[in-house]
């Protein structure tokens, strides 16, 4: 791993766990049990499953994955809401769009999002009705609580670099 970026993926019965390295070095471990991701400072792994190195390179389409997480992140907040008039609107929002669609829990992409005006727009959509459900404060607060357990994923991902762009497009 020296010199080399990327992340570690180590399968056992429990879960697994996910090491990003950058250089060589080693940024963060992730524990994952039952789906959710915690940081960890040290691990033990005794029968492991499999073993997967995924080393980084440069995603043509990072600011699309990027959207997409935030928007399904922005989307939970207003489900766990339980106002059924926003999430109807938010279903009848994906039903008539050409790009987006709800599939499995999760809202997707129909199709390869060109216009970014079209992504843009649905995250705007989101964030509106989040404001009106709980206020802006309130709203964008329970959305960087969201976002905590990926904050340093993001750093090394350089995730503002590529919302910036997109955004500037």
């Amino acid at each position: 791993m020296e010199d080399k970026s990327g992340i570690l993926i180590i399968s056992h019965l429990d879960g697994s766990y996910y090491i990003l390295y950058e250089n060589g070095k080693v940024l963060f471990t992730l524990k994952e049990e039952e789906g959710i991701l915690k940081p960890v400072s040290e691990f033990d792994v005794k029968h492991p499953l499999w073993v997967s190195m995924v080393f980084f390179e440069p995603m043509e389409n990072m600011d699309k994955v990027v959207y997409l997480f935030i928007t399904n992140i922005a989307y939970g907040i207003i489900l766990r809401s339980g106002k059924e008039h926003l999430i109807s609107n938010v279903m009848k929002y994906l039903a008539s769009s050409d790009i987006f669609k709800y599939e499995e829990g999760q809202i997707k992409y129909r199709k390869d999002p060109t216009n970014r005006e079209d992504v843009l727009n649905f995250m705007s959509f989101l964030l509106d009705a989040g404001y009106s459900l709980l206020g802006e404060k309130r709203f964008s607060e329970e959305l960087e609580y969201s976002l905590q357990p990926y904050k340093e994923l993001f750093n090394v991902l350089n995730v503002q670099e590529y919302i910036k762009s997109y955004i500037e497009g």
